[in-house]
């Protein structure tokens, strides 16, 4: 990615439609509880994998997570995420501040210690720049 460019999700709704046509042409009518058990299981599946360090099976897991994710959304009408996901890495890159996380490691925090004080810093008011 270039440095000074923005991030930006642009294929997420490719991704909902082709779940969308798949569930359509074998008849699967999902909800937004059957989603969320799938995406439970498979985040289940993905702990296992990570333990085991399992590389193939992790691609695996985050395959299915990012489906069934794709899948919850479309029980929803009309709903589109891929400009959220942009929101959201942008709102991201000002919350956990590059500079900032630098200068709390070269104080010794860890890096968990690091994310957690960077957490704490920022101010849930800025949220409502960049989710809209």
């Amino acid at each position: 990615m270039e440095k000074n460019k923005k991030p930006s999700v642009n294929n997420f709704k490719l991704l909902q439609d082709i779940q969308a046509y798949f569930c359509h042409i074998n008849n699967i009518k999902n909800t937004p509880e059957l989603a969320l058990t799938y995406l439970f299981y498979e985040m289940r599946e993905l702990a296992k994998a990570v333990k085991k360090n399992d590389l193939r099976e992790i691609r695996t897991e985050l395959a299915d997570i990012v489906i069934f994710a794709a899948t919850l959304a479309n029980c929803y009408p009309g709903m589109l995420i891929e400009g959220d996901v942009t929101q959201k890495l942008e709102r991201n890159f000002h919350k956990y501040n590059p500079a900032v996380s630098k200068n709390l490691k070269e104080k010794g925090f860890a890096s968990a210690e690091v994310l957690q004080q960077m957490k704490d810093l920022w101010d849930r008011n800025k949220n409502q720049e960049f989710i809209k």
